[in-house]
């Protein structure tokens, strides 16, 4: 196959576009460099030697088509940790779990990891509810949901699997607990039966109203992704999550998230961390 055409303005604003229209995300259309190192390889994948061409390809296929998946694959960013914002996690260690205990209900614990990346996020928050659960010994269920649009970084999160840089952030004494070392290298660890179990993992596009999500959730993150959306789409899908939270629940947002939460019905507990407005504690 001869070699791949340098990308052209037009094209790079079609191919913006079509991220826009099947995944809400905003790519500005200078962003030519970006989008030819992220999306050459799709094209060499599929036979394709042009940009222009590549459009054509992508505008005559379905949305949930592989090759739609592997477009949108493409072009997320995928930036987490273990821990990141520590502070929503002590806040659920020393005051969710408890509030959700206090209630006295035989009710499971939910988390919502709303765009999950590699699972690190869900994780920690688990890793957080199992240390209570451990320190306290008490005896409740809980679940989480880790939801994300690239397939890519869902398989990585339900697989658990990661390098000794990425747990650096876990206490010594919690590794103990929550990981298993590899037999193959030391360098590499997994998430725990336990912990690994009560995951699940689905994916959802955020820009799609009708999310196929329960909403029965006592805690949902919401976190370092509003970023990548214009102000109406932002409003529409906190709307569509917040739908998804119990009635006194708590909502997670990154430090750098600038939706506005005006009429949205929630209220400032701790910095980034509201409740969805009512009385009383997570139930």
């Amino acid at each position: 196959m001869k070699e791949i055409a340098k990308i052209d303005k037009s094209s790079a604003t079609r191919l913006c576009d079509i991220a826009y229209r099947e995944s809400g995300l905003i790519i500005n259309d200078d962003s030519g460099e970006f989008l030819e190192n992220r999306l050459a390889p799709e094209l060499k994948k599929n036979g394709i030697s042009n940009f222009n061409e590549y459009c054509r390809f992508l505008n005559s296929i379905e949305t949930d088509s592989t090759e739609m998946k592997d477009f949108i694959n493409k072009l997320t960013t995928n930036t987490t940790s273990f821990f990141r914002e520590r502070h929503h996690f002590d806040w659920i260690e020393n005051t969710g779990v408890p509030e959700f205990l206090e209630q006295k209900r035989k009710a499971t614990l939910k988390v919502w990891s709303v765009a999950c990346s590699s699972g690190q996020e869900l994780y920690s928050a688990l890793i957080s509810i199992e240390k209570y659960r451990r320190e306290n010994q008490r005896d409740f269920d809980y679940q989480g949901l880790g939801t994300d649009i690239s397939t890519k970084v869902l398989s990585a999160a339900a697989n658990g699997v990661y390098d000794a840089n990425s747990v650096s952030a876990i206490a010594d004494d919690t590794k103990s607990w929550c990981l298993l070392k590899s037999k193959k290298s030391e360098l590499r660890y997994r998430i725990n039966d336990n912990i690994r179990q009560r995951a699940s993992w689905k994916r959802v596009n955020l820009s799609n109203q009708s999310m196929d999500v329960s909403n029965d959730y006592n805690i949902i993150f919401l976190r370092n992704v509003l970023i990548y959306f214009d102000e109406k789409l932002k409003r529409q899908i906190l709307r569509s999550v917040l739908s998804k939270l119990r009635g006194n629940g708590v909502l997670m947002l990154g430090h750098s998230e600038t939706a506005s939460l005006d009429d949205l019905g929630l209220e400032l507990v701790a910095p980034t961390i509201y409740r969805k407005k009512g009385s009383g504690g997570i139930r």
